[in-house]
């Protein structure tokens, strides 16, 4: 009967710790998922980036056109009347002023698109760090909680070995970390000492070393 009890002890800690794998396994998957979405939103960025860039150099080709279109106006102008030179001389330079102020701007936009794309990589390298650590963490707990249901179950396998030494009842157990005490109706005390070395001298390196002393009412 204690066999089986032991056995199905045995058993259920190992559901458990299959159970905790697969809860491990789930949380992996689900920051796999968001590792995905953010490469997804990161390749977005650059699509859009893409897409600035070529719509700002086909303004830029537009503008350059224009530009022509405007310095052949000039010459002909210039060869119907002078006066006209002059005046479009003016709207030349005020175009070229608005030119460059529309150039400027459109660096300041590519800069401030390159600041935004830096601090989207920054969050992302921040939430894989934040993900690491939680994984890491997870893991940690998973060990720790397996441990300790593996040193619960064999201190559990250890008084049920205890109790088996008596050839009666027993009525009391005690143990700390050092000793376990068991009294008995068959009138004995049993002591398992960790500390000490059995008295047919078993050597040291086995699991673990018993004492037992029985004392007589």
């Amino acid at each position: 009967m204690v066999m089986v009890v032991m056995v199905v002890m045995v058993v259920m800690v190992m559901m458990v710790m299959m159970v905790m794998v697969m809860m491990v396994m789930m949380v992996m998957m689900v920051v796999m998922v968001v590792m995905m979405m953010v490469m997804v939103m990161m390749m977005v960025v650059m699509v859009v980036m893409v897409m600035m860039v070529v719509v700002m150099v086909v303004v830029m080709m537009v503008v350059m056109v224009m530009m022509v279109v405007v310095m052949m106006v000039m010459v002909v102008v210039m060869v119907v009347m002078v006066v006209m030179v002059m005046m479009m001389m003016m709207v030349v330079m005020v175009m070229m002023m608005v030119m460059m102020v529309v150039m400027m701007m459109m660096v300041v936009v590519m800069v401030m698109v390159v600041v935004m794309v830096v601090m989207v990589m920054m969050v992302v390298m921040v939430m894989m760090v934040v993900v690491m650590v939680v994984m890491v963490m997870v893991v940690m707990v998973v060990m720790v909680m397996v441990v300790m249901m593996v040193m619960v179950v064999m201190m559990m396998m250890m008084v049920v070995m205890v109790m088996m030494e008596h050839s009666g009842r027993v009525f009391r157990l005690q143990f700390d970390e050092f000793q376990i005490i068991s009294s008995s109706h068959d009138d004995t005390i049993l002591i398992w000492d960790f500390l000490h070395l059995s008295p047919n001298g078993q050597p040291e390196g086995r699991s673990p070393s018993r004492t037992y002393t029985y004392i007589s009412r």
